[in-house]
């Protein structure tokens, strides 16, 4: 029982810091901070104000092409809400080490708050 207890601790962590992070990312207001997941390990925001914008002269436009771009400007992999029929969505799984989840949100921060013009 104590290492299903430290496993729930440790994804409750991994959540609060997710959800820290994107509240931080989210000071111009181009990802919407999402409510706290019940029962996933994973958090869905919407990035729609970015949609509108371009990254080095393309146009964003979808979720997957934001998915795309962030990829290929910022090396992560997030999964586009278009899969899931939310098209101004992006998917950000929090099952990973506290350092890998602060790169990537330092990466997403930077995408949604300096690449995106």
């Amino acid at each position: 029982m104590k290492t299903l207890q430290k496993k729930l601790l440790i994804s409750i962590q991994q959540r609060d810091l997710v959800l820290e992070l994107l509240e931080k990312a989210a000071r111009n207001g181009r990802v919407a901070a999402p409510p706290p997941p019940e029962g996933a390990f994973y958090v869905f925001c919407d990035v729609a104000p970015c949609l509108d914008l371009t990254v080095d002269g393309e146009r964003v436009g979808t979720s997957t092409n934001f998915c795309k771009l962030l990829l290929k400007k910022r090396k992560l992999a997030l999964v586009p809400g278009d899969a899931f029929g939310a098209p101004t969505g992006i998917r950000l799984s929090y099952a990973a080490s506290e350092e890998d989840l602060r790169t990537a949100l330092a990466a997403l921060d930077a995408f949604a708050n300096e690449d995106c013009r």
